[in-house]
């Protein structure tokens, strides 16, 4: 499973029923390239496909592809755990405001909402927090 993939899915599982340009702006990619990437998760059977509003496809994460993104999720936040562990937590807190608010402008949401959909906020070890 390549990031790119994940990201598909982490974009599906943010937005479920979501349309294939909806995932491509989510990703910043292209349309064509957000097809490709939904063709082999449908293949996959990690995304459901079927007809949503106005005949347009929407996408859902099947069961095996929400365990197959939180399995992933559980890595990086294992790596990023490890990586931030030599800061402070002073220097903790001001990197994840930094990086919730230049995630908000990408993701077109507030600051708060990133923060509320983020697992940094945890401290619990299994959640992807700090310890």
């Amino acid at each position: 499973m390549n990031p790119a993939l994940m990201n598909v899915l982490n974009a599906i599982a943010g937005c479920p029923g979501a349309s294939g340009a909806l995932i491509a702006e989510t990703n910043d990619t292209s349309q064509q390239a957000a097809a490709r990437s939904l063709a082999h998760l449908i293949s996959r059977g990690l995304v459901r496909r079927t007809v949503g509003e106005r005949a347009t496809f929407s996408h859902h994460l099947t069961p095996e592809g929400e365990a197959k993104l939180f399995a992933g999720l559980t890595i990086v936040a294992r790596q990023n755990r490890d990586l931030l562990s030599v800061l402070s937590e002073r220097e903790l807190d001001e990197y994840l405001r930094l990086t919730r608010k230049l995630h908000s402008v990408r993701a077109r949401r507030s600051v708060e909402e990133v923060a509320r959909l983020t697992w940094a906020a945890d401290t619990d070890s299994e959640s992807g927090g700090r310890e």
